[in-house]
């Protein structure tokens, strides 16, 4: 594999983990917290068809 830099780096090579949260850091990307997660799943139901009712399960 190629970095951006042009250097060969062979496969399952990983960066350090300095330059790993360095470049987050720059990038100024974070992880999603599992509140973050569960608020965007609560925003995607609103818009979705509520469920039918189900079927009793005994026959009259």
């Amino acid at each position: 594999m190629t970095t951006q830099d042009g250097k060969d780096r062979a496969a399952g090579e990983a960066p350090g983990e300095s330059v790993r949260e360095r470049s987050a850091e720059e990038r100024e990307i974070t992880a999603p917290t599992p509140a973050d997660v569960r608020a965007k799943a609560e925003e995607g139901r609103e818009d979705e068809e509520p469920e039918p009712p189900s079927a009793d399960v005994q026959a009259p």
